[in-house]
């Protein structure tokens, strides 16, 4: 599997880091709702509506961005 991923242009290769990076963001977003509930003591109210905001902003941004 590894083998066939060297053969792979140097430029898709970057992407597929990037995209791997960009992913592993967006899964810590739901830990810091929870750090930001439970720790910081904001409320459950303030960590859903960050959550939701975080969400908008992605189908914002998706849909400027385009594919």
């Amino acid at each position: 599997m590894l083998r066939e991923y060297r053969e792979l242009p140097r430029s898709v290769r970057i992407l597929c880091v990037g995209s791997l990076i960009n992913r592993a963001g967006s899964f810590v977003i739901i830990f810091l709702t929870i750090y930001a509930s439970e720790e910081l003591g904001y409320g459950v109210g303030f960590a859903s509506a960050c959550l939701g905001v975080f969400g908008l902003g992605s189908m914002c941004g998706s849909i400027l961005g385009g594919q």
